[in-house]
This record gives structure tokens, C-alpha cells and sequence, in this order.
């Protein structure tokens, strides 16, 4: 199911975290790991954003807006080597965006280069610095000011695109009968961005970590993976109860149109005051089954998703 992947997805980069996680790794085998997270980045955006019929199954009401796209920056100091620079970042073209992390590296205390980690390329090199001055590459604005001091050769900053929701916290209800509705959707917001962990956000805190050979970083990131998983599984259940509740609903609207199929089948050959009699039977009955039905599920269902 599509939870199933998204548990799957949050597994793996635990796997990697506890793997990663030992003094003995090198910065090598870590970035060499970073590049399958930032797959795993990718994929669950994909999971997030699942269509069905054409519509978007966890953007809430909002349907037909994809609900996980890139949209907002962070940036960070990531080493220094006694510089007093800060970073600070911006989204001048949502458009423009990329899901990708970026390093920006002091080459002396006058120029810097930056580099696509994501995708393990230059951006651009050279670039003369000046104290609040702003840059821009793929979409973002990138200003670096000297605080306690300018940096100098050697100080890294990184800059992230992180994922912006854009649905609801509302569902989509449908009629399953007279006056009764079910929800057959779940928000994206109560699953993949919350509501107690961001799974993006870690999964980025994860590849950062990596990226930057941060080994108590990678060790933080196996018990925000539990919460993660934990979070996820809660989902499972809960959505998976829903499902069975509307399937023993649908088992009672079975058993009302075989029942009816008997009736008029039976019904030339019946004598009409044994038939009337049967039917106020069988309709008292159904009412009190239905009834019972109604008071049982009057919390929302999801009828495509486990």
C-alpha cells in the first residue's frame, strides 16, 4: 500500500543511520550514502503526492493541487574555521526550485564556490564576496553578512530547499447512505509533514549530517526515524480499522440486495398477504440493522487507502 512505502522509505534511512552511525565510517562511505537519501527524499515526495483518478490522494479537499512541492530555504553555517559569517536564505522563484542541498565553500576570505550536492556539481565558483551582499542561483536569494567576523578560507554554509504543503486539513466525505457520510481521503499534514514529525525535514537533517560527516548528527537521526516510523504506523492502523468498518458496511448493503433478490423472485408465486407479512418482517429487521450500522461508524473511513 502506500503507507507500506512510506514506512518502507523511513525504514531504510534508519538502516543507513545505524550503519553510518559508527566513528569507523569515513566522509567517503557517508556521502557515498548521502546520494540513496536523497533518492529516498525524492520517493517520498512521489508516495506524498499519489494520485488516484486523477486526483491527489493527501492534499485534503484541495484535490487537484499537488499537495508536497519544493518551496522554502534554510541555510546554516556547516564548518568554520574562525569566521563570524551568517547565512541567510530566501525563495526568490518557487518555480525555479529544486528539492537539493547546497554547500557554499570559502576558497579565501574574499571568494567563495558553490556546489549542488544533490546532484554532486559546481554551481558556480568565484563568486567575490561583500558583507551582506545578496547572490542568487536556481531560485533562491543567498546573503552572507560578517557577524562576530568575516569568514574566511575554509567556512562552509549550507543552503536547503525544503517541501512546502499545499492542501488542507479538511477531507473529501462521501454519501455511503440516508444522512451518513465517510471521509475518503487523509491529509497529506497529519502524515508526511506531521502531526509530530516532518518526515522531509528529517530525512534533510539526515543527508546534511551526512553529507557533512557529522557523526552526532547521523546518531540524533535514528531516533527521529523512530518517531517517524511510529507516526507512520499510526496512520496505517487507524486508516486500516476505517477500511474494514466500511467493508462490514458494505457486507450489510449485500445482504439487503440479496435479500430483496429473494423477495421479488419469490413474489409471483407467493401468496400476497404471506408476502406483505414478510416484508414488514424484513424491513422492521433491516431497519434495526441499519441502525446499529449507523451508530457504529460515525467516525471517518478511507476506502482506498491502508
Amino acid at each position: 500500500s502506500v503507507l507500506e512505502q512510506a514506512g518502507n522509505t523511513v525504514q531504510r534511512a534508519k538502516e543507513l543511520a545505524l550503519n553510518m552511525a559508527s566513528d569507523t565510517n569515513t566522509s567517503v562511505e557517508r556521502r557515498n550514502a548521502a546520494q540513496e537519501v536523497q533518492q529516498l527524499i525524492l520517493g517520498l515526495a512521489g508516495i506524498a503526492n499519489t494520485q488516484l483518478n486523477g486526483r491527489f490522494v493527501f492534499a485534503g479537499s484541495q484535490t487537484k493541487i499537488e499537495p508536497f512541492v519544493p518551496g522554502s530555504a534554510t541555510g546554516s553555517v556547516s564548518t568554520t574555521n574562525g569566521g563570524g559569517a551568517s547565512v541567510g536564505v530566501s525563495v526568490a522563484s518557487v518555480p525555479a526550485l529544486e528539492p537539493d542541498a547546497y554547500q557554499i565553500r570559502f576558497t579565501s576570505s574574499t571568494q567563495f564556490d558553490v556546489l549542488n550536492l544533490t546532484t554532486n556539481q559546481a554551481v558556480s565558483s568565484g563568486n567575490t564576496y561583500a558583507s551582506g551582499g545578496t547572490f542568487s542561483f536556481n531560485g533562491l536569494d543567498v546573503t552572507i553578512t560578517d557577524g562576530g567576523g568575516p569568514p574566511v578560507t575554509g567556512d562552509q554554509f549550507f543552503v536547503r530547499v525544503g517541501y512546502t504543503y499545499q492542501g488542507d486539513g479538511a477531507g473529501v466525505e462521501l454519501e455511503v447512505g440516508d444522512g451518513r457520510t465517510v471521509a475518503s481521503n487523509v491529509p497529506g499534514d497529519q502524515i508526511f509533514s506531521g502531526p509530530t514529525v516532518d518526515l522531509f525535514q528529517n530525512l534533510q537533517d539526515f543527508h546534511q549530517a551526512l553529507v557533512t560527516n557529522d557523526v552526532s548528527g547521523i546518531q540524533a537521526a535514528i531516533g527521529q526515524f523512530d518517531q517517524a516510523l511510529s507516526q507512520v504506523n499510526d496512520a496505517r492502523a487507524t486508516i486500516g480499522a476505517r477500511v474494514n468498518r466500511l467493508e462490514t458496511i458494505k457486507g450489510g448493503l449485500d445482504l439487503l440486495s440479496v435479500n430483496t433478490q429473494t423477495l421479488r423472485s419469490n413474489f409471483e408465486d407467493a401468496d400476497i398477504a404471506r408476502v406483505a407479512s414478510d416484508l414488514a418482517t424484513l424491513q422492521n429487521t433491516l431497519e434495526a440493522s441499519m441502525s446499529t450500522l449507523a451508530r457504529q461508524f460515525q467516525t471517518n473511513l478511507l476506502d482506498f487507502i491502508k
